[in-house]
């Protein structure tokens, strides 16, 4: 594992920054990139994270650390590329450091400051390794905000690429801090043409719902909506089980 093996500045003004991987030769093996940013204490906001096209949000809340893994193939060519692009209002210190026992840093240049619409990302073969835990795309890292009485969708769980296997969404709602858990809270969750009732009981502060995603296509969508006469809080996520492929294959979508 190599720490630090990049640094990006990201000023405030400066609304994206992004990076381009790709390997130097063709590789096989277990490789990962740690991404982990820093903002300054007391920033308040958030922070989108697009990774081989599927995007999740991050909470900056006053802590200064964030950090996730970012998964590539099992084998790597060197016309195959990799985008990452983290957007934000605040300044941030982006750090990318390389986790693998089959290659080294050297084997991997970064461009940083690419235009991710002029570098996509393009994998010829996404296969994940045999052993692989199972995948999981963050769809919220931290908890946002839900509004009470919100009729229309809050956001939108979007495939990025086909799948033969169904996934898991797993959304957790909670009463804001400082809430009183004097009663019980009720919100009807709604995802793509799925309803269910989920509730929170006096004295709890937190519980989950689970939906079943059956992909049939790249563009497959899943509009959520969360219908509660209290304002929440929600963070969720997508778990593909054992997928064969180590790229995200869900994405959030703001509405």
């Amino acid at each position: 594992m190599l720490e630090g093996r990049l640094h990006i500045d990201k000023p405030a003004g400066q609304p994206v920054a992004t990076a381009v991987f790709r390997a130097k030769r063709a590789l096989s093996g277990r490789f990962a990139f740690g991404l982990s940013f820093e903002c300054r204490p007391g920033t308040v906001g958030t922070a989108a994270v697009t990774w081989c096209r599927a995007r999740g949000l991050v909470v900056l809340n006053g802590l200064r650390w964030h950090a996730r893994s970012l998964r590539l193939p099992a084998r790597i060519a060197t016309a195959d590329r990799f985008a990452l692009q983290v957007q934000a209002n605040v300044w941030l210190k982006i750090s990318l450091s390389f986790h693998s026992e089959d290659a080294g840093e050297e084997d991997f240049e970064i461009e940083t400051g690419a235009d991710p619409a002029a570098a996509p990302t393009e994998c010829a073969d996404p296969t994940a390794c045999e052993d692989s835990a199972p995948g999981e795309d963050r769809l919220a890292v931290g908890y946002l905000p839900v509004p009470a009485r919100r009729r229309r969708p809050l956001f939108v769980v979007r495939a990025v690429r086909p799948s033969r296997e169904a996934a898991v969404m797993q959304l957790s709602l909670r009463r804001p801090a400082g809430a009183a858990a004097a009663r019980q809270v009720l919100a009807r969750v709604t995802a793509g043409g799925e309803r269910r009732l989920l509730i929170i009981q006096e004295g709890r502060v937190e519980n989950s719902i689970a939906f079943r995603l059956r992909p049939s296509g790249a563009e497959d969508a899943w509009p959520v909506t969360i219908e509660t006469e209290s304002a929440l809080e929600w963070s969720g996520a997508v778990r593909r089980g054992f997928d064969e492929v180590a790229l995200p294959g869900y994405s959030l979508e703001e509405v």
